[in-house]
């Protein structure tokens, strides 16, 4: 009876986390990349990864990527640029703006997996940040659009990532400017 007792808190705990959120911090080249990798909860994809970094020479880029496999056919995501549709609440009022993520690399992979990976723009990135919902709609060579309402608990851990991201970046200058 007590086995089932630690499974079910096994369960309950791992239901609760939505994405593993990375940091890493390349001392090679001075890169950081703080990114959320969610596997669960956003089906029709496999993985979704939201991510920013930081590069050596002080840019920042945002990227977006999906991955999605599929037993009996190919589904290739389409070279074309994605659509983001960010609703936001201001006092009573919505706004629904939607913007266009540039697609940066689509590929294949061993049988029928394939991702693709679009860059996003700071712009965009603020919107999300005080979004209260967000829609994407992928396109595929070969199929209909997927249309994904990304989930609220998804959407506030992207919110974190683009939080914690900030707070690396002044960690980081901190640390610079205490070694100077």
């Amino acid at each position: 009876m007590k086995w089932k007792g630690i499974l079910l808190g096994v369960l309950l705990i791992g239901s609760f986390a939505f994405a593993r959120v990375e940091k890493k911090y390349d001392d090679f080249d001075g890169t950081l990349t703080v990114k959320s990798s969610i596997d669960k909860f956003c089906s029709p994809w496999c993985n979704v990864i939201f991510g920013k970094t930081q590069h050596r020479n002080r840019t920042i880029s945002w990227t977006l990527s999906f991955i999605r496999m599929e037993a009996s056919r190919y589904w290739p995501f389409s070279a074309i640029s994605i659509e983001i549709k960010v609703k936001s609440r201001i006092g009573e009022e919505v706004k629904e703006e939607i913007f266009e993520a540039q697609n940066i690399d689509t590929g294949i992979y061993r049988g029928y997996m394939s991702s693709g990976m679009w860059k996003i723009s700071d712009e965009l990135q603020e919107r999300i940040l005080n979004a209260s919902e967000v829609t994407i709609r992928v396109y595929s060579i070969n199929s209909p659009a997927e249309t994904w309402l990304v989930p609220e608990k998804i959407l506030k851990e992207w919110k974190g990532v683009i939080n914690v991201f900030d707070e690396e970046i002044n960690k980081q200058k901190q640390k610079a400017e205490e070694g100077e």
